[in-house]
């Protein structure tokens, strides 16, 4: 399986067209892989999935790590009205602007955090 039907989405969004093209690209090359070797085998085919999550596989980690945190934080209405009051603050929107990028969404929510901006 590829893409959505294997469970390879974005955390966050539930998108998964970015995540489907790369785990299609990775399926293609390993099926091909296979195909040349006549290697069908359980381990020849694995490495579809260690290219998929060579490539992709941090970054879906690390996104679900910050969905967990999101989560965490809205069951806490101070904690969650403090957040969204920061959010309007000059450094997290200069953030957003500059690191901001719809398929790498960890790279300015991580770089907010550490900085302690968003509790």
């Amino acid at each position: 399986m590829i893409g959505d039907a294997a469970g390879i989405v974005k955390p966050l969004s539930g998108g998964g067209i970015y995540t489907g093209v790369i785990s299609d690209k990775n399926a293609a090359i390993a099926i091909d892989d296979a195909l040349k070797n006549e290697d069908y085998s359980k381990k020849s085919l694995s490495e579809y999935q260690n290219l998929w999550k060579k490539e992709i596989g941090f970054k879906l980690r690390t996104v679900a790590i910050i969905q967990k945190y999101f989560l965490s934080i809205s069951v806490n209405d101070k904690l969650l009205n403090k957040v969204y009051e920061k959010i309007n603050d000059k450094y997290i929107i200069n953030k957003i602007n500059s690191l901001g990028d719809i398929d790498y969404p960890s790279k300015v929510v991580i770089s907010i955090i550490l900085k302690n901006r968003l509790y």
